[in-house]
């Protein structure tokens, strides 16, 4: 257990986080409700950019940069 008053940082693991829930591991959902969550807009381009740049992971994972865009387009331009 942590102390009280830490600072904690939970992100969001692009795609593996927009994946229907029963998929996605949160082993510390129930604790981190009581977090205020924060909203950060997000820059399009350079999302992109930085997906691209993992060129083994764009045919398996979107079938291409298309997809990717796609996918960033659903997954919306807001981190939380």
């Amino acid at each position: 257990v942590l102390p009280a008053g830490l600072p904690v940082l939970w992100w969001t693991d692009f795609p593996y986080a927009t994946r229907p829930q029963r998929e996605t591991a949160r082993p510390f959902a129930a604790a981190m409700e009581v977090d205020p969550e924060r909203a950060i807009p997000g820059d399009a381009a350079a999302r992109f950019a930085a997906c691209a740049a993992y060129t083994t992971q764009l045919g398996f994972q979107f079938g291409g940069e298309d997809g990717l865009q796609r996918a960033l387009d659903a997954a919306g331009p807001v981190e939380r």
